[in-house]
């Protein structure tokens, strides 16, 4: 029976392939190492490249030894057979020192390919005439370009400057092949940082080469995510940055930029778009996006200070989030994020594109954390799922408010340590975030907050020891924790991104649920104190609103302030008759003068 044209074809493209291999390309395939080491004494002219090869479309001998984890004889022989074949480039796959580093040659066969492609580089470039190269005259007068064009020839002038395919350095292959070198040869941990100091030293510009997705190798090495945890890797990595930031400290100010999914342009909370800048992704960025160590960190940080570049200040995602953002939704250690904030206090009232503020994800992710059992430091948050909130979201944060303070049940899943256990992470991560000491009351620091969700008020009052004695005590201006937060004229409202799309709705808690009576029972006292300026809770109160009232943006809840001087009034109703320490007014002139005053409170105040 006549054969299918198909099988014809097939048989036809194999043919023409075989063909095509030397007999000595056919023994390196099948790593027939003396047969290679005869056929190289006895017929060494099969080691010189071919036009085609020198044109990028080939690869050389020495590259597919390479390839195919030849021994040190071998290569050795490849080199002394020919050596141009140290400077010639694949058009994709780079030198031959790219190929060292990405098939995983030995410490000794790679050192041995970097000495002689240097000694071979340099002794090309000392030759006046490049007639001694064995070119033919077309290569020998495109010798000196370097092969960025698309018709390029292959051979540059200096090797470290070579590109691959993807735009990567050899420096951009010894960082990214950290993990697998460990991994597959179990080498010292040693082996790598000497590869990488060996290229840094001999070409210095390696370090701010960027490749074609702007990356350079200090993101790269950054960038490295094993499956679980290996100390020894981390410490190679740190090593290999304490030594960038140290001696090349501008490589941390690198960034790139990312583009800003249109869906999100009607979502900013900013005045107008232009004013926004454009988010960058820098190596620290990628440093916590991949959950590097302390030491990582602070030699980024110190780098950071060294050429004046505030890296915690960059919008470094497409959310307009900072460093402090991706931290916290990350579930970072705590140590990680004081190191943060010291660096930059300011990024924890800095706003993401949906006007969500770190404090506001700590809250968040505590909630989430609650009904999917957690993610602790040692169980960090899955990147793709890290600024993630289910649809469900609204009841979570309304149950979870409420169970403040935790009474287990018998259909609880989380056990009284765990939930004890979440409380006091989520308390030491808030001190943190609000610069708090660790032997100073949290209470009227979270009081002062002008978004402040009524979870976190009831957990500070409920777990954190020192709450219950500063309830009662003045600070140094005479005010009680009841004085800041009868400034609150709403309750706590945000725009929250909810499912996989961001659907984005509005969480507002009830008006039922006011801060005020939670800090007023514990203290019911605090209500008659005036401050060292005179003022009592009702009158800071009746300030706060006008004060919302009249600011650019106003943002007065009438029914939650109206509600707040109901519950003054209540607890101390002779305040009606005590005139304010600023304006010598009684609480309802008080209301009436100035911006900000509206009827229903001059009226309410009145019927009083």
């Amino acid at each position: 029976s006549q054969p299918s044209p198909v099988r014809v074809i097939q048989r036809t493209m194999i043919r023409v392939v075989s063909t095509s291999d030397t007999p000595l390309i056919r023994l390196f395939r099948h790593r027939k190492w003396p047969e290679v080491l005869e056929r190289l004494r006895t017929t060494p002219s099969e080691a010189y490249p071919t036009e085609g090869v020198l044109r990028g479309e080939k690869s050389t001998i020495l590259a597919l030894a390479l390839r195919v984890g030849a021994p040190f004889e071998v290569i050795r022989a490849l080199v002394d057979a020919n050596r141009q074949q140290l400077v010639v480039c694949h058009r994709f796959a780079g030198s031959v020192i790219h190929e060292a580093l990405r098939y995983l040659a030995s410490d000794e066969v790679f050192s041995y390919i970097f000495t002689e492609a240097m000694r071979q580089q340099s002794s090309d470039q000392r030759q006046k005439q490049t007639s001694s190269t064995n070119l033919s005259p077309y290569f020998s007068s495109q010798f000196q370009c370097v092969h960025v064009q698309e018709n390029r020839v292959v051979q540059a002038p200096n090797l470290l400057q070579v590109q691959d395919d993807l735009g990567r350095t050899v420096l951009h292959h010894v960082v990214e092949q950290i993990q697998r070198r460990r991994s597959m040869l179990g080498r010292h941990t040693r082996s790598s940082y000497n590869i990488f100091r060996r290229l840094i030293e001999a070409h210095p510009e390696l370090v701010h080469t960027a490749d074609s997705d702007g990356n350079t190798p200090l993101v790269l090495l950054l960038s490295q995510h094993p499956d679980t945890p290996e100390p020894e890797l981390e410490h190679e990595i740190f090593e290999m940055v304490e030594y960038l930031t140290s001696n090349y400290p501008s490589t941390v100010a690198h960034t790139r930029r990312m583009n800003r999914p249109w869906r999100f342009l009607n979502l900013m909370n900013q005045p107008s778009a232009a004013s926004i800048r454009s988010p960058v992704a820098s190596p620290l960025y990628f440093a916590i996006l991949y959950g590097r160590s302390e030491y990582t960190i602070r030699a980024l940080l110190r780098a950071h200070e060294e050429v004046e570049d505030c890296g915690c200040a960059a919008v470094v995602t497409q959310y307009c989030e900072f460093c402090l953002h991706v931290a916290v939704t990350l579930r970072a250690p705590t140590n990680i994020i004081q190191l943060l904030v010291e660096a930059h206090p300011q990024a924890v009232h800095g706003a993401d594109i949906f006007g969500l503020t770190p404090l506001d994800w700590l809250w968040m992710t505590y909630v989430v954390d609650w009904h999917t059992h957690g993610t602790g430091e040692n169980n960090p948050r899955r990147l793709s799922r890290r600024r993630h909130l289910g649809r469900e979201f609204h009841d979570w944060h309304e149950l979870v408010t409420q169970r403040i303070p935790f009474e287990p049940d018998r259909y609880d899943l989380l056990s009284e340590s765990m939930v004890r256990e979440k409380q006091s992470t989520f308390l030491s991560r808030l001190r943190v975030m609000l610069l708090v000491p660790r032997d100073t009351g949290l209470l009227r620091k979270v009081c002062q907050l002008s978004n402040l969700p009524l979870g976190i008020l009831k957990l500070v009052l409920t777990v954190d020891p020192q709450a219950q004695v500063e309830v009662s005590q003045p600070d140094t201006r005479g005010r009680y924790p009841l004085h800041y937060i009868a400034a609150h004229s709403r309750s706590y409202r945000v725009t929250v991104p909810l499912g996989v799309t961001s659907r984005v709705q509005t969480l507002t808690e009830t008006r039922n649920s006011l801060a005020l009576a939670e800090v007023l029972d514990r203290y019911p006292a605090a209500c008659r104190q005036a401050d060292d300026n005179g003022q009592l809770p009702l009158h800071v109160a009746i300030d706060g609103a006008k004060e919302d009232r009249s600011s650019a943006e106003p943002d007065c809840d009438e029914d939650y302030a109206n509600a707040v001087l109901e519950t003054l009034l209540e607890a101390y109703p002779e305040s009606l008759g005590q005139r304010g320490g600023i304006s010598n007014l009684y609480p309802w002139q008080q209301a009436a003068v100035g911006k900000g005053a509206h009827l229903d409170t001059i009226f309410q105040l009145l019927r009083k």
